[in-house]
């Protein structure tokens, strides 16, 4: 018995031996197997209707090509690998004809022997087309003006501009008639221009989908629709010696009141401050007016002055205008109604319960940017005050004819009440 254990052991000793040995002559006979290295930190780019490609190739100098997959394996293309340093290179590869979505792109290195390398990590990229687009629009314009004035100016105020928007580009044939394009940055606010030969311009709004995209929307044009604006008549009439509380007192006659109708900055009104002196300026438009829009121009003595003068002392930063029709006649003796809290506080007076405020239009309270807090340069600073500041009167204000106008706030502390008007102009919509 124990002769035939031995003997069964045996044979099964041989039987495991040969098959080992097969398996070692199979893998002699189909040789080792060799993998190439494989692509590394590879990094997409979104594109319209492409993808741009990038990734580092392994130092392994066997390397001939990068063979890129995409739609499951069912597309692909192969990139040749040409070799211009030792170690790490990097590469590139942009991949064309798309479809709207997103793609998985494999990488496998490989050579002329056959010989492959293992695949690399999966990445995904974002593939723009027609369906972004149809979603996409211009940037919004809040209100597109022309004004009928010496230099017919067009002004167009522009909505906030999406975190997409790379530029507005505005189109419009200039004086000379040739086609001018004017780039819109997304912080401005507002355009003006004054060399425009008709009141006709377009204007389309670039879109880069993604901050790495490698394309830019280039939207179609949109045609810019202008509201015309006229320019309320000059001169006005001084009303402030018939109102209590008005500030009749200017500082001499070169700087007299009618300066703020002269139509030039340059030669300003200035008034005499404290003591028993108003606190507001009334005057009369000739007519009634449906005012669209304002204008307020600093006192600025020539275009040399630094940006610091701007907002110096009495240059007016805030203020207040209310407005009505015609004057009642009979409640000009009344001294307290024509109080407002500005006046009570400084001659100590009570607010009645009834006064002009309650009979009166009010037509908004408005102040001056302050861009020399905001880090402007100088030369946008003085721009646009020589271009005189602008605000638009509330819709719904009824048309009025006589203004009372408060000066709220200046640069000078205590408030001195003396105040620096270089010029006002309002305006009224013909449409």
């Amino acid at each position: 018995m124990k002769k035939i254990i031995i003997f069964l052991a045996f044979v099964a000793l041989i039987t495991s031996c040969d098959k080992m040995n097969d398996i070692h002559q199979k893998y002699i006979k189909g040789g080792e197997q060799v993998y190439l290295g494989k692509s590394d930190s590879i990094i997409t780019y979104p594109g319209i209707g492409r993808a741009k490609l990038v990734w580092y190739t392994n130092a392994d100098p066997k390397i001939e090509s990068t063979v890129i997959f995409w739609n499951s394996r069912q597309d692909s293309t192969e990139h040749v690998f040409t070799r211009t340093q030792d170690g790490v290179q990097k590469d590139s590869a942009i991949i064309d004809g798309l479809p709207e979505g997103i793609h998985f792109f494999e990488f496998v290195n490989k050579n002329s022997r056959g010989e492959r390398s293992i695949s690399a990590k999966m990445v995904e990229a974002t593939v723009y087309g027609a369906e972004y687009l149809a979603s996409l629009s211009n940037r919004k314009i809040d209100k597109a003006s022309l004004f009928l004035a010496a230099d017919n100016r067009l002004e167009i105020a522009w909505g906030s501009a999406l975190g997409t928007v790379v530029r507005v580009e505005l189109l419009y044939r200039n004086l000379s008639d040739e086609e001018t394009m004017l780039p819109v940055t997304n912080e401005v606010t507002n355009t003006r221009i004054t060399d425009s030969k008709e009141a006709k311009m377009r204007y389309r709004t670039l879109i880069l989908p993604a901050t790495n995209c490698i394309d830019t929307f280039y939207l179609d044009y949109s045609t810019i629709e202008f509201e015309i604006n006229s320019e309320v008549p000059k001169p006005w009439i001084d009303l402030r010696s018939l109102i209590p509380y008005d500030n009749t007192a200017d500082y001499s006659s070169s700087y007299g009141f009618d300066k703020i109708w002269s139509g030039s900055y340059n030669e300003p009104y200035l008034s005499v401050g404290g003591g028993d002196k108003g606190c507001s300026l009334t005057f009369d438009l000739g007519k009634e007016f449906k005012i669209d829009r304002m204008a307020l121009w600093h006192k600025v003595a020539s275009s040399a002055d630094p940006p610091e003068w701007i907002y110096w002392t009495c240059n007016i930063l805030e203020f207040e205008m209310w407005g009505c029709k015609e004057l009642d006649d009979s409640k000009l003796a009344d001294h307290s109604y024509w109080l407002h809290p500005l006046s009570a506080k400084k001659f100590d007076e009570t607010l009645p319960d009834h006064t002009f405020m309650d009979d009166w239009v009010y037509l908004g309270r408005y102040s001056v940017p302050r861009l020399d807090q905001t880090g402007a340069p100088s030369s946008e600073i003085l721009a646009a005050t020589l271009a005189g500041w602008q605000f638009d009167i509330p819709k719904e204000c009824e048309p009025v004819r006589i203004i009372r106008f408060f000066p709220l706030a200046t640069n000078s502390t205590p408030p001195s009440g003396e105040w620096w008007l270089g010029e006002l102009s309002f305006w009224i919509n013909e449409e």
